[in-house]
């Protein structure tokens, strides 16, 4: 059955509720402990079948080899760990598992035959699959296109009929995908499934749960309400890609790397990890890897029909983002906004800090007797001002705690410290004259442009058009240097308004 140890990640950073009714009769016994040792020892059995063998282990459960007498065959019989072997979500793991497992009739799925409880442990039989795994059969070994081909489009074909059926797999992995004596696949292991007609879904955000390597960016980024048959589509593309290639498209030495490279690298073309690939196979492989559920196929059944037409030679639908289309996600882009949206209050009040000094600056300019150094107090100022206002929100804290923070820091700081050597420079020369031309406020508008592509992207695509203004004021300077003060500090206190808004909405949206 599915390969054990089991080693899906359930991790979640706030608490998982289940919408099961609480499974009374699984109490930590002492006997419960014992029959399962009996029971992989051979030494005791379950009503109605023989076993045979122990053939997996995890933490949740124990699947043995079994005869069932009455039907005179070969089952697999999976049953939940009691005692300190089993908690609260290992149970309602395995209840989940029966229930979607009972409610899915396909040939593609491994089929669930008989349900039932024996001394306090639930456990049910099912299709035995002799032939062992997809990860067993092939292991890191590439396999050619056309029989990876072959063997998603029929996975698809199956991932297709349970949602249709209501239930979202979110733990495909070659592990769970189990082969037939014929060489046939079939789909296992509904610990993780999802309900899409469930009233409250018991996972709630920021859980993360699945395997890494064949989790969707939504579904590594913990946001649970947005885990959808897409995931599925998602997972079934990195299987592809790892036929192909002998490997997942994302591979790290810890989790939390694994995780920020699936939430927010591009993997490596396929015609690049080997050589051979058709240009149509690796257009369906990289549109089920799309980070945006929305660039993937819209259902599992669509994937299947691409393959196929793929394996007859046919065109298929897919095709490679345009251009325009790739200009268009890259402004879609959103990400970390659960790490920022505390900040929402900051880059309100950072508003007035921004567009204040700028303010004055240029009521000095347009009042010649003024001496341009007179704003040089609101300059001073604005930093003293911001960074009070980031410890205020930051509770304190002004290191960076993550890697969006660190990005973050990076890039601010070396914008504040090249504005701040800019502006002394300028000072130092022409006994300050330099400061009321439209030299300064050119080079800071550059070099924001910069900030904001680099911040457009790792956060948001929106930065990218930010970018884009900051650059067109440059040549506006020079038309007018009376008024380089208020261009320059108006785009900065808008686009300050427009990102608070826009967390304090996230912020909003999120509880």
């Amino acid at each position: 059955m599915a390969d054990a140890p089991d080693r899906s990640l359930v991790y979640d950073v706030t608490r998982t509720h289940s919408t099961h009714p609480p499974m009374q009769t699984l109490l930590q016994t002492g006997e419960q402990q014992a029959l399962a040792v009996a029971l992989s020892t051979g030494q005791a059995t379950v009503p109605g079948y023989e076993i045979l063998e122990e053939i997996g282990r995890g933490g949740m459960g124990v699947v043995y080899k079994a005869k069932q007498i009455h039907a005179n065959r070969i089952v697999a019989l999976k049953m939940i760990l009691a005692g300190g072997h089993a908690g609260d979500g290992e149970r309602e793991r395995f209840q989940t598992e029966i229930e979607a497992s009972a409610k899915l009739k396909h040939p593609g799925i491994v089929q669930v035959y008989e349900v039932g409880m024996h001394q306090g442990l639930p456990y049910f039989s099912m299709e035995f699959c002799d032939a062992g795994s997809l990860k067993q059969k092939f292991g890191d070994q590439p396999v050619s296109p056309l029989v990876a081909a072959a063997m998603i489009e029929r996975i698809a074909r199956a991932i297709e009929a349970a949602h249709l059926a209501g239930i979202v797999h979110r733990d495909l992995k070659p592990g769970n995908i189990l082969l037939a004596d014929d060489g046939s696949p079939k789909v296992a292991d509904f610990g993780l499934a999802k309900r899409l007609d469930a009233i409250s879904e018991n996972t709630r955000s920021g859980a993360v749960m699945g395997t890494p390597n064949y989790m969707a960016p939504e579904q590594a980024a913990g946001k649970a309400k947005a885990v959808g048959p897409p995931a599925d589509v998602y997972a079934l593309g990195v299987i592809l890609y790892e036929l192909l290639t002998g490997h997942p498209p994302f591979q790290a030495e810890s989790l939390q790397e694994l995780l920020q490279k699936v939430i927010h690298h591009e993997p490596d073309s396929l015609s690049e990890s080997c050589d051979g690939i058709a240009r149509d196979l690796e257009t369906i492989c990289h549109k089920c890897l799309s980070k945006d559920p929305a660039h993937r196929y819209p259902t599992a059944g669509a994937l299947a029909e691409d393959l196929r037409r793929y394996q007859s030679g046919e065109s298929i639908s897919a095709r490679q983002l345009n251009v325009v289309e790739r200009f268009a996600w890259m402004l879609e882009k959103s990400q970390f906004d659960v790490q920022f949206a505390p900040y929402a209050n900051f880059f309100l009040w950072l508003v007035p800090v921004l567009l204040l000094p700028e303010l004055l600056a240029t009521y000095i300019r347009c009042h010649e007797g003024w001496p341009v150094w007179y704003a040089m107090p609101g300059f001073v100022l604005r930093p003293i001002c911001g960074i009070s206002l980031f410890l205020y929100f930051g509770k304190g804290q002004i290191w960076p705690r993550n890697p969006a923070e660190q990005h973050m820091f990076s890039v601010w700081s070396s914008f504040v410290v090249a504005a701040g050597i800019l502006f002394v420079n300028l000072g130092l020369n022409d006994g300050g004259q330099g400061w009321s031309g439209a030299a300064f406020y050119q080079a800071v508008s550059a070099m924001a442009a910069v900030a904001f592509f680099s911040l457009g992207a790792m956060f948001w695509g929106g930065c990218y058009i930010v970018g884009i203004v900051f650059l067109i004021l440059v040549p506006l300077m020079p038309l007018d240097t009376r008024f380089c003060p208020l261009l320059y500090g108006g785009v900065w206190a808008i686009v300050s308004l427009m990102i608070g808004l826009r967390l304090r909405r996230f912020a909003h949206q999120s509880k």
